[in-house]
């Protein structure tokens, strides 16, 4: 079925990525991060708030899992359980105060700064750590209750995952960062990219449910689409727009497609009331990848492009190859249309 082209890159005029994030839950609440607030470090200077992850528990078990091969997910998640009943006992996860604990935020800032720090190919055990550690819950070992950070259950509802996502988006100066960002904080910014495209790749989503799942940050894509391909007011598309637009589209094509194509809606809290992808949109940004590679003169730019052509290519076949075959990491009970 051929989807009309209902959803209007207008909405996204701007180019601050402030205005592609998804809403921030009422729960997460606690401040989590101090991404965006800390001063930019000098050249080769460690940020003081990196300094203080490293010796984390957390911390240590993520570097391990994105580098040593032998170390599986369900071994992580094992571990990681051990050191979530660590921090109910010395307190830093409290049940009787659940809006005063920094443990589900350092936990998600220590798997961004690994993640920051690991080559997108190598990241696919921290994505599937996400997917994973969603489906476990806490106990509370007092009251047998299963336990909750301000409000939402652990790790069902991914508390502050939201949050330390956004902050970490809003860190990206996208009007400024070829000019003013070092090469390798521009690196380091799209392995987080790719971190969160392949978590919203590697999530099973239920597209007979209508929230948009805690795991797929695929909202995020509409703005880096729109900057990536558009001319807005006084901003030129450069290198890193265009690189960011590949990342999306070379680690979530998937995701996207499946977005797509169950007529995923976005409510009035994520951006304009109905906004959806459609078809349209993926065939806009196929035409425009391809005319970029045809006049790309960077050999690494050109080559991303290419990979995320290939990848836009193989999803469309292995869609098309069997009538109703659901796109990877998707579960549903039938295809759904939405349009307001």
């Amino acid at each position: 079925m051929h989807l009309y082209f209902v959803f209007s890159l207008c909405s996204l005029a701007s180019a601050s990525p402030a205005l592609h994030s998804r809403v921030i839950k009422s729960n997460d609440s606690v401040p989590v991060a101090n991404l965006t607030a800390a001063k930019k470090p000098a050249p080769g200077e460690v940020p003081r708030w990196i300094k203080e992850l490293e010796p984390l528990g957390q911390f240590k078990l993520f570097d391990r899992l994105a580098n040593d091969v032998s170390m599986s997910v369900a071994e992580a998640i094992r571990q990681f359980s051990g050191l979530t009943y660590d921090a109910i006992a010395n307190g830093s996860l409290n049940p009787q105060n659940e809006t005063y604990s920094t443990f589900p935020g350092k936990t998600w800032e220590s798997l961004i700064e690994v993640a920051m720090r690991t080559p997108p190919e190598k990241q696919t055990k921290l994505a599937e750590f996400a997917v994973q550690v969603q489906k476990t819950t806490v106990t509370d070992p007092k009251t047998g209750g299963m336990m909750k950070h301000d409000g939402a259950l652990l790790w069902a509802e991914m508390p502050a995952l939201d949050l330390t996502v956004w902050d970490q988006w809003e860190s990206i100066d996208t009007h400024e960062r070829d000019r003013k960002e070092r090469p390798e904080d521009l690196r380091r910014q799209e392995r987080f990219i790719a971190l969160i495209a392949q978590i919203s790749s590697a999530a099973t989503i239920d597209y007979s449910k209508q929230s948009v799942h805690d795991l797929d940050f695929t909202t995020y894509s509409q703005g880096a689409f729109n900057i990536a391909f558009k001319t807005i007011g006084d901003h030129v598309p450069t290198d890193s727009d265009i690189r960011t637009a590949c990342i999306w589209l070379t680690y979530a094509p998937q995701r996207i497609w499946a977005n797509i194509h169950y007529g995923k809606v976005y409510g009035d809290q994520h951006f304009t009331a109905g906004a959806v992808y459609v078809q349209g949109n993926w065939d806009s940004w196929k035409e425009n990848l391809q005319r970029l590679k045809k006049s790309c003169r960077d050999q690494e730019i050109c080559e991303m492009l290419r990979v995320a052509l290939e990848k836009m290519q193989a999803t469309e076949t292995s869609r098309s190859e069997g009538d109703g075959k659901k796109p990877t990491g998707v579960a549903t009970s039938g295809w759904q249309y939405f349009r307001h």
